[in-house]
């Protein structure tokens, strides 16, 4: 019993030092760190897509315990983020600004 778990440590030592080896930091080509660095750009464009969308629905149920002068937080939320413009202005990333 003892020399397989002598064996399986042996086998999981090295394979938990790779596994730790996956950031930029084992990057060693151009190819590599630029593949991280577009991986990480998905990864934050995807948590603030998550946070914006969670804004909104905090701001819709804000909205509808308010009465309705008061109303105008999503609409606020979406104008001011680019998205549901009245002015039919692209906001300033679109627009390459």
């Amino acid at each position: 019993m003892r020399l397989f778990a002598a064996i399986g440590l042996v086998i999981l030592i090295p394979l938990s030092l790779l596994a730790q080896e996956h950031g930029c930091e084992a990057a060693q080509t151009q190819m590599e760190m630029t593949q991280f660095s577009a991986d990480e750009w998905r990864l934050s464009d995807d948590d603030l897509n998550a946070a914006y969308l969670a804004a909104i629905d905090v701001m819709v149920e804000i909205d509808s315990g308010l009465p309705s002068p008061e109303r105008g937080g999503e609409q606020a939320l979406r104008r001011a983020s680019g998205h549901g413009s009245r002015c039919g202005m692209r906001p300033a990333w679109r627009r390459g600004i």
